[in-house]
């Protein structure tokens, strides 16, 4: 795993300064999963690097991933990128949405269908309504039209 976060920090830090970030702090870290977390702090123009709705992130996110873990095979872990603190932020505000989402299903016995997001928002979902007995989550929909949709359970 330490050549692997090593030639993440190494890729990282190329990549930031191609793409004029060269002042980018990159901190590459074993998650509590055991995949590998890189937190990069931009003090200017963070927002070209998150991009509108976080999907200049999910690009560079993409890009790291396919060149770290290209030699890694099936055993290659799960890779998460995270710029000054953005997806951190709108896991906690996507997390929260699912229980409001959820509360309301329970009371309302009637279907909520969140708007289509990316597959990391959307596992988050999944994830926190998870443990809950009274209600069930399903993606529905293609491409970037998938969404979730929450439902009482039977």
């Amino acid at each position: 795993m330490e050549q692997l976060l090593s030639k993440t920090k190494e890729t990282t830090e190329r990549l930031l300064s191609f793409l004029g970030f060269p002042e980018a702090i990159a901190d590459i870290s074993e998650g509590p999963t055991g995949g590998i977390e890189v937190k990069i702090q931009a003090s200017e123009g963070a927002g070209a690097l998150i991009g509108e709705q976080g999907q200049g992130l999910a690009a560079l996110e993409y890009m790291l991933r396919r060149i770290v873990l290209r030699d890694a095979g099936e055993q290659a872990p799960r890779l998460t990128l995270d710029v000054n603190g953005y997806r951190a932020e709108r896991a906690k505000i996507v997390r929260q949405r699912a229980r409001d989402a959820a509360d309301e299903v329970r009371y309302s016995k009637s279907q909520y269908i969140f708007e289509p997001m990316s597959a990391f928002e959307r596992r988050l979902i999944h994830l926190e309504l998870a443990a809950r007995g009274d209600v069930v989550t399903e993606s529905q929909g293609e491409g970037r039209d998938r969404r979730v949709v929450i439902r009482p359970y039977p």
